[in-house]
């Protein structure tokens, strides 16, 4: 039986039904992917996808624009020549090696940068924005500008607290606690095969997924639920 609560619970079954029948008869996601140029280039090892979008427009500034968790990619009608590339393991980019870190994925894309496109500025956001301002501390001769959509404020780790003898209030307890035991991370760093396998195989758990997001982003002029095609443009 399907829990109660709504879209609060997760995407509803019978939404989920409707727009799994309009992937499966009417939307053309063929012919959604082949509307942005997608390149890939092989980097120490790995498979960088990104998108290249280039303008006439000589003045324009060349961008880089970094994701976090999957998302799609809007047009604009701000004058940049566009690269969105796709972190390690995500899309068509492969999978990192054990212990790779942000500042490795900034590492690359700084090559990718400077020796197969040859440019840029950077906006990221989210998980993005550690690797987007590691690309811009490191190598701010290359990149000119930054702008971070989104720059979290942790609190030190229990290994940090235990480490420098630190003495928490209750308040900052209970902050420490929500923080090590928030859900997103733990599957993040205790489950990602599963989560990536189970995303990557089966397109009904990505409408699922996406699709309880979706509700959550819409602006109030914006009717729920939606189709597919106005859901790529939403997210």
């Amino acid at each position: 039986p399907e829990l109660t609560g709504g879209y609060e619970k997760g995407v509803e079954l019978d939404i989920l039904q409707e727009l799994r029948t309009e992937c499966l008869t009417t939307y053309d996601w063929e012919a959604a992917s082949r509307i942005e140029p997608h390149f890939t280039s092989v980097l120490e090892g790995l498979t960088v996808h990104f998108i290249h979008e280039k303008l006439e427009d000589q003045k324009a500034i060349p961008l880089i624009m970094i994701h976090a968790h999957p998302a799609t990619v809007n047009g604009t009608n701000v004058s940049f020549h566009v690269v969105v590339a796709s972190l390690p393991g995500f899309t068509f980019s492969s999978a990192p090696p054990a212990n790779w870190t942000t500042s490795d994925t900034a590492r690359i894309f700084n090559t990718l940068i400077t020796k197969v496109l040859g440019y840029c500025a950077v906006h990221s956001t989210d998980w993005g924005r550690a690797v987007g301002y590691t690309l811009y501390n490191n190598d701010n001769d290359v990149v000119r500008a930054a702008h971070f959509g989104f720059i979290p404020m942790l609190p030190p780790s229990a290994q940090d607290i235990a480490a420098n003898n630190i003495t928490l209030s209750d308040d900052e307890q209970v902050a420490e606690q929500r923080t090590s035991e928030f859900s997103l991370f733990l599957r993040a760093n205790y489950e990602a095969q599963r989560y990536r396998l189970t995303l990557h195989d089966s397109p009904v758990d990505q409408l699922a997924w996406i699709g309880a997001k979706v509700k959550i982003c819409l602006h109030p002029t914006v009717s729920y639920p939606i189709n597919c095609a106005a859901s790529v443009k939403v997210s």
